[in-house]
């Protein structure tokens, strides 16, 4: 006997729980959550039909559970309202928030100059600015800065930036600030997360699409760095095979230099395949999370690394899940020649 489990969930508003008020109103509850700098955000679109539904205010912090009746609501974080849109005929509201921890102060130009530091420095200083506190990853954080410009550049550009260099993930999530190498799977507390296996045949799978590009041409990755103490360039190498690539510019050390080669040789291997697949509902899944497939075809099954995921709660098709994921990041050797 098969079970059917009813989707639930609960809105509450500025610490007061509205999902009474909510409850028979709501047409969709959509929660996006996605890899990188770009924001989490959250939409409640309301049936308006009588008018008589009070406009909420911009600014208001909305903290979202989804899940199922009988048993326990999963938390997917705390947003903060942003937009509202009413339309009509029929009337409906959509009320539209980030994730809180993208502060408005994140997207603020500044200008500033960073000298003989390390990227575990810069995320410490820039999470300390906006009050979160620095997650980085160890083989990220002693990377060594000279010297850099913020030139007219928000916090969020200036880490995206950095992020993009060394092929890593910056973003504030949970009260954190994050920085770690693209698709490693980590939690937003800096914590690995649990792969997710699903089947077809389980019903597990709705539907998936793959697409598969010629990217991967490259086998190494060379970086050069100046050693001021002997006086001589050096190089040091991601990979093994051929054909290499050189990057065009010099690094002031060999730490720099290795993290660069490492991080441009898992971008250039890294999404040769991606994948979009829908579902039944499924809040196991995070970005940056891993999924296994399994009664696809032979290009879906295996292991992804999520891109994007999205869960959303409709009137009539109940709670479902979209997502987005690319050919998990594979960090190859860095070895000094």
């Amino acid at each position: 006997m098969v079970t059917v489990k009813n989707p639930d969930w609960r809105i509450v508003a500025d610490g007061v729980d509205a999902t009474a008020k909510m409850r028979d109103r709501l047409l969709r509850l959509r929660v996006s959550d996605e890899a990188g700098i770009e924001s989490d955000t959250a939409e409640i679109e309301l049936d308006n039909r009588d008018g008589a539904l009070a406009l909420p205010r911009t600014g208001a912090e909305l903290q979202v559970f989804l899940g199922w009746r009988g048993g326990a609501l999963v938390d997917m974080g705390l947003y903060v309202v942003d937009e509202i849109r009413t339309s009509g005929m029929p009337r409906t509201m959509v009320i539209s928030a980030n994730a809180a921890d993208m502060r408005r102060s994140f997207k603020a130009q500044k200008t500033t100059s960073w000298h003989d530091t390390t990227i575990g420095a810069i995320v410490a200083t820039i999470g300390a600015a906006h009050g979160l506190a620095p997650v980085v990853a160890p083989e990220l954080a002693g990377v060594q800065i000279p010297h850099m410009d913020q030139t007219g550049e928000s916090d969020m550009a200036f880490l995206s930036r950095i992020a993009r260099q060394y092929d890593a993930v910056a973003k504030p999530a949970y009260g954190k600030l994050i920085f770690v190498p693209r698709g490693q799977a980590k939690a937003a507390s800096g914590r690995q997360m649990a792969t997710v296996s699903m089947s077809y045949a389980a019903g597990d799978i709705s539907s998936w699409r793959t697409t598969i590009a010629d990217r991967g041409r490259y086998g190494a990755v060379k970086a050069h760095w100046h050693d001021q103490g002997a006086g001589e360039r050096k190089v040091v190498i991601a990979g093994g095979e051929e054909p290499s690539m050189t990057l065009p510019n010099s690094f002031p050390n060999e730490a720099a230099a290795r993290a660069a080669a490492a991080g441009k040789l898992a971008a250039l291997t890294r999404g040769t395949a991606t994948l979009s697949l829908t579902g039944p509902g499924r809040l196991d899944l995070f970005a940056e999370g891993r999924v296994v497939l399994a009664g696809c075809d032979a290009a879906a099954d295996g292991e992804w690394s999520i891109t994007k995921v999205e869960h959303s709660l409709g009137k009539s098709e109940g709670l479902t899940f979209s997502l987005e994921a690319e050919t998990p990041r594979t960090t190859a050797p860095s070895n000094p020649v």
